[in-house]
């Protein structure tokens, strides 16, 4: 608040000018630069004080609703006040602190390297898996078969039961895939947009004309290659190279 606004949208010019492809966060405290910065690309928040009173109900709130769409663009992370067991040994209600970060579509949290108590396990594990997306593959139609010349069509129902999308734009791809022969397809999917909740979405493998006969099995996998591979929350079997085996389909 001591600095002029010209100076401090300065700083942040030159934050977001610089890192092109780094997911970048601002501070709570101040959310008009946070809706500043996000002119120029998508920035989320951090946050510090999680669990404290003060914080909690009066200072995140009202912060938080001035900009309150960020998240669906990038992330959000909290800091806790104090430790984890300190919480504990201060009384705060753990499933009140829990349920307010999912509402506010946490992404992580920095718990200052210090242990958890041990009759808050389960809690912590459950919040764990509600941060940030977590997404499974809930039902997939498709053909029972094809022939050499089909585009097949695929249509999945994606969920994610997280509270955050995923904000790094990972490459979704599809495959048909036997001993002999594999077919692939690099789907178009913005994974970005797969938010909280359920995703319809289609796809199409063109199917070669030299493809030879046989029962493949169609598989999935979103990341790879270059990028890292995102595990679902599902107990498809998955491969060694990262890709789901969803079904088979006959190729005749």
């Amino acid at each position: 608040e001591d600095y002029p606004e010209k100076d401090l949208k300065g700083l942040v010019d030159a934050y977001t000018h610089t890192f092109k492809r780094t997911n970048l966060l601002g501070q709570i405290c101040s959310p008009e630069l946070v809706n500043y910065a996000n002119i120029t690309k998508p920035v989320g928040f951090r946050a510090d004080g999680l669990g404290e009173e003060n914080h909690m109900g009066t200072y995140f709130p009202k912060n938080i609703f001035r900009m309150k769409d960020v998240w669906q663009k990038a992330p959000v992370s909290f800091e806790s006040f104090y430790y984890l067991n300190e919480w504990k040994v201060q009384g705060w209600d753990i499933d009140e602190i829990i349920d307010q970060t999912l509402k506010w579509h946490i992404s992580s949290i920095n718990g200052k390297s210090s242990a958890v108590p041990i009759e808050w396990k389960d809690k912590i594990d459950k919040w764990l898996k509600k941060m940030g997306y977590r997404f499974s593959i809930r039902l997939v139609e498709y053909p029972d078969s094809a022939k050499q010349g089909d585009v097949l069509q695929i249509v999945m129902w994606i969920e994610n039961s997280g509270c955050a999308p995923l904000y790094n734009s990972l490459p979704f791809s599809l495959r048909l895939k036997n001993q002999d022969y594999e077919i692939y397809s690099n789907s178009e999917s913005n994974v970005t947009e797969w938010m909280p909740g359920d995703t319809i979405v289609k796809y199409e493998i063109q199917i070669p004309e030299q493809a030879p006969d046989g029962i493949y099995y169609l598989e999935c996998r979103l990341g790879g290659g270059e990028y890292p591979v995102v595990k679902f929350a599902m107990d498809a079997p998955l491969k060694d190279d990262g890709y789901y085996v969803l079904t088979n389909i006959s190729l005749c």
